[in-house]
């Protein structure tokens, strides 16, 4: 389609009068409308950006990327010259850029730099609906700013599926501008009830096999995570065989540019597509030639688990907006169909849309940005006072105060007039903010500089922040029998107490070994080993030493790799930053341990208040430092 004859056209008239005359707006249009590539032109096009730049948010790498390429296509430049993109680690940008995609958390941190974002003239925030934490906070900032030093600067909120009048209240009655889309029609059938602890794939599978046979055109599967995407595609190319007309193609953002762009770009002429994708698919990329979209319902949603100081992953139902956006992908180009692989009765009792990162998060990494943000005499700042979208809990927020001020990233200044602590950013909790880690990840490399294990530490953390398997397990039973060989291989072990120390130092373990084998890809098939996760988690440990060397705090290591001696200082960092974590279930006859009751110790340097030992963990509730941090070796970590 021409750009010209996309939906959002029929709006361009408001849309310029709306943000000249205000400086705010909130656009609702479907996906499809061409609001993500064309709005960004509009302004550039209409003389918004004499001044400066737009920057476009987007919640995901994946559609950053991809939309920066298509816009860049469309102006005819190249990527990275008046288009370009940022996301972690990477960036394609010049001195000419005009239009810059980003994900949330690259604006958020030019803020703690540049507080009146100079060289910016407006501000994008697409797929606003996801209500991402980080989202949330830079729109919030981003109002702050606007309504003080910046009141030239453009806000353009955007969504598919928006609550726009409430929304339109917190902006100050910015205007909706409102675009029905055009959308070819799709059917609708509905599955039988998932039944309590029925697996998706079976069912998957099954519809997957009835499509080929029934439809024509390429299909679109909705799973809840990268783990259910390998199982179906296994399954898949066993079910197919030799079939050389079918192309899977996973999609999720831990791959590769190259496999991604795989996915989205239309089959070649007399080949049809099975795209398996996580929630990545519901927004902002059009995925092209899909006319059958198959919805499992699920996704795997993050929360907090405030008890235990935990995040986590969880499988769950996605909201009715979700629902409706994974349909509308099948009426995109043509006539579709939609299959949800649930009832219409279950449809019928999901929540009808996402409750903001901003309520199920641990909030201690947020709050320290936010304080060092709005802080700017270090008087200290009352984080109560703070213009959320959608405010926390003040419980949520105090809870957060309380674990930064133990972390000794922030100190009390004072009190306010309603009695709220005053906080101001230390020293320490500077150097974290440079770190860009979570305060536990922040403490534990600093803490790693004074023990003399430097490189240890920053590989583990490395790895965790790669955010993705390390160990693979798929195939025939044998196979999977053999990964789960090797992986035991792989633990490190305390023979004194005849106990394996955790799955960070087994990664640790795999790490070293994959790069003892010249980082070698066969080392990784032999050994059931993710390669992209160890070479992503190389990448980001060289950006932190960096990051340790610019701040001055790095130390070399001052022991031996892989002795008795790293291995108890390496616990000791563990437990800097994660005294509240410091005892959890280890059992697991499966992976080798020994039962459950035989491997509960609790480091002597820590008091606990309560604990309560269930059948299969033990909840620390309350975890205070009693003394200085010479730990002794903990066997098992979370």
């Amino acid at each position: 389609m021409i750009p010209r004859d996309l939906p959002i056209y029929e709006l361009e008239s408001a849309l310029v009068a709306s943000l000249r005359a205000q400086g705010r707006l909130i656009v609702q249009a479907p996906t499809g409308s061409g609001k993500s590539t064309q709005l960004p032109q509009m302004l550039l096009n209409h003389g918004f950006l004499t001044s400066g730049e737009v920057v476009v948010l987007q919640p995901r790498r994946l559609a950053t990327r991809m939309l920066a390429k298509r816009v860049a296509e469309e102006l005819r430049c190249d990527l990275g010259a008046e288009v370009g993109y940022q996301i972690r680690l990477e960036s394609r940008v010049s001195a000419k850029t005009r239009i810059r995609f980003v994900t949330e958390g690259v604006l958020l941190r030019q803020m703690s730099f540049d507080a009146s974002l100079k060289g910016v003239a407006a501000l994008v925030f697409d797929e606003f609906h996801e209500r991402h934490l980080y989202g949330d906070i830079s729109l919030a900032r981003a109002l702050q700013i606007q309504r003080t030093t910046r009141p030239d600067l453009k806000i353009v909120v955007m969504s598919a599926t928006l609550d726009g009048e409430r929304l339109s209240r917190l902006l100050d009655d910015a205007p909706i501008v409102t675009s029905e889309g055009r959308m070819h029609p799709v059917a609708t059938v509905w599955g039988r009830p998932y039944q309590p602890g029925e697996f998706v794939e079976p069912r998957v599978v099954q519809a997957c096999l009835d499509a080929i046979d029934e439809q024509t055109g390429s299909i679109l599967v909705f799973l809840p995570g990268q783990a259910e995407i390998r199982r179906v595609d296994q399954q898949l190319a066993d079910s197919f065989g030799g079939r050389n007309d079918i192309l899977l193609c996973p999609l999720h953002g831990e791959l590769d540019l190259s496999a991604q762009r795989a996915a989205i770009e239309p089959a070649p002429k007399g080949k049809r597509k099975v795209v398996l994708a996580t929630n990545i698919a519901e927004t902002s990329v059009t995925i092209n030639g899909v006319v059958f979209v198959i919805d499992t319902g699920m996704a795997n949603i993050a929360g907090y688990d405030q008890v235990r100081n935990m995040t986590f992953l969880d499988l769950g139902f996605v909201t009715k907006s979700s629902v409706r956006q994974r349909r509308g992908r099948a009426g995109r180009t043509r006539s579709g169909v939609c299959y949800h692989l649930y009832s219409e009765a279950q449809f019928a009792e999901l929540e009808d849309s996402h409750v903001p990162e901003i309520k199920r998060t641990n909030l201690s990494q947020t709050l320290l940005k936010l304080i060092d943000l709005c802080d700017k005499h270090g008087d200290g700042f009352d984080i109560h006072s703070f213009k959320f979208v959608d405010p926390p809990s003040r419980e949520a927020l105090d809870e957060a105060l309380t674990s930064l001020i133990e972390f000794e990233a922030l100190e009390v200044r004072g009190t306010s007039t309603h009695g709220a602590r005053l906080c101001a950013v230390t020293a320490t909790g500077r150097q974290m903010l440079e770190l860009d880690q979570t305060p536990e990840i922040g403490r534990m490399l600093l803490f790693a500089m004074r023990e003399g294990v430097a490189t240890a530490v920053i590989q583990i953390t490395a790895l965790l922040a790669a955010g993705s398997y390390v160990f693979f397990r798929s195939g025939a039973e044998d196979q999977k029998q053999a990964a789960d060989v090797r992986k035991v291989g792989f633990c490190r072990e305390d023979s004194a107490r005849r106990q394996f120390f955790g799955d960070w130092l087994t990664m640790l373990n795999v790490y070293r070994q994959w790069l003892d084998s010249g980082k070698s890809a066969q080392w990784c098939k032999d050994n059931f080993v993710v390669g992209k996760t160890l070479k992503l988690a190389e990448k980001i440990g060289i950006s932190m030493q960096e990051t340790l060397e610019k701040l001055n705090v790095y130390q070399p290591d001052s022991v031996a790799v892989d002795s008795a001696e790293e291995t108890r200082r390496v616990t000791r960092c563990i437990c800097a930053g994660y005294f509240k974590n410091v005892c959890f279930a280890v059992g697991g006859p499966r992976a080798g341990k020994q039962p459950f009751f035989n491997c509960v110790f609790i480091n002597q340097c820590l008091s606990l208040t309560s604990f309560f030992i269930f059948v299969r963990q033990v909840f620390v509730w309350r975890v205070c430092r009693t003394a200085a941090l010479s730990c002794t070796l903990l066997p098992c970590w979370p």
